[in-house]
């Protein structure tokens, strides 16, 4: 999965490779791709719950968000709340 990114005036591009779970990150500003690729290589904690009819009955999952590629969508919907950075997911392939 390929998908672009922008924050301001800046355009780059995150590449999610799910076979190899490798993580690409291309931007102009070097210490934001830095801060992204450590972002979207880091372990997470992630509620999910047990039992969807039962208010109270979660659980904490810690996984890495490249493990799966729904987890990595997660991950990419999150850049904005954390740097700023926008992901056009017109541009996804």
């Amino acid at each position: 999965m390929i998908v672009e990114i922008k924050k301001d005036r800046e355009r780059g591009v995150i590449e999610y490779l799910e076979k190899t779970k490798e993580v690409k990150v291309s931007f102009p500003d070097k210490e934001i791709e830095k801060k992204i690729k450590k972002y979207l290589t880091s372990k997470k904690e992630y509620w999910r719950a047990t039992d969807a009819k039962l208010i109270g009955f979660e659980e904490i999952i810690k996984m890495y968000p490249y493990e799966n590629e729904d987890s990595f969508k997660g991950a990419l919907l999150e850049l904005f709340g954390r740097f700023g950075i926008w992901v056009d997911w017109d541009t996804k392939r």
